[in-house]
Formats: C-alpha cells, sequence, structure tokens
C-alpha cells in the first residue's frame, strides 16, 4: 500500500497535493485494506476532524442517503442525527458508501464538493488515511 501511494501523490507535502490525487489514495486505501482496518482508520479520521467538517459532511451524506432512498440504519448506524454520530458510526456509513457506487460518485461530484466544508472534510480525511498509508 505504501508504494501505491508514492506511486500516486509521491514525495509532495500532504497540504500540497491536490485533491483528486489524495481521493484515489483513499479509495485504494478502502479496496485493499481488510475492513477492520478501513474501519479503524476513518473511525480515528473522523474524530479528528473539527466539529464543524464533521457535521457538515455528515448532513451532506444523510442528503444523498436521502435522495437515493436510503435510511441511515441500513449502514448499521443507529441515529440519523449528525451531532450524535461518532467516528464508529461514520466508519460503518464509509464502509456503506464504499458498497454503493451511486452514493459514492455524488460524493465525489462537483455539485457536493462546491460545498467548502464538504471538501475540506473530505481533504482532512483523505489526508489522515494518506498519512497513515504513507506510515507518517
Amino acid at each position: 500500500m505504501f508504494d501505491l501511494a508514492k506511486n500516486i501523490i509521491g514525495n509532495v507535502p500532504l497540504d500540497q497535493i491536490p485533491f483528486d490525487k489524495l481521493a484515489d489514495v483513499y479509495k485504494q486505501f478502502m479496496t485493499s485494506q481488510p475492513k477492520e482496518v478501513v474501519d479503524k482508520a476513518n473511525a480515528e479520521a473522523f474524530q479528528q476532524m473539527p466539529q464543524d467538517q464533521r457535521k457538515g459532511l455528515l448532513e451532506t451524506i444523510l442528503g444523498l442517503f436521502s435522495q437515493a432512498g436510503v435510511q441511515p440504519q441500513a449502514a448499521g448506524v443507529q441515529t440519523a442525527d449528525p451531532n450524535a454520530m461518532n467516528g464508529l458510526d461514520f466508519a460503518k456509513i464509509a464502509s456503506f458508501i464504499k458498497d454503493n457506487p451511486n452514493i459514492m460518485s455524488k460524493l465525489m461530484s462537483p455539485e457536493t464538493l462546491n460545498h467548502p466544508v464538504v471538501k475540506q472534510a473530505l481533504m482532512s480525511l483523505f489526508g489522515f488515511i494518506a498519512k497513515k498509508v504513507m506510515g507518517q
């Protein structure tokens, strides 16, 4: 995985890596690592985000769920309140999104990414995962 991340982002400092490159590392991480490793990393990354980023990201994701006719409980979470969700809830939601390409593509769409809090939250998430992947 380290070699893959290096090939995607090279030796560039994380704060200078384009969003799409960080997203590629995240997608590769999500699909190449055991579920337990991915869930733990997603939970840790989510907990390290500022509250406004966590809330903005979850509100957006829950809105995408609603548009797709999916209840948050389908992802295995007990609440639909973004303020009450924790890292483990986010890990479950991230895993669900990985298995639902329609929701993933909407999350990564230009329309969704035009929301600055959502884009910043995803940058935080992807950057945290990239650091883990590269052993930083």
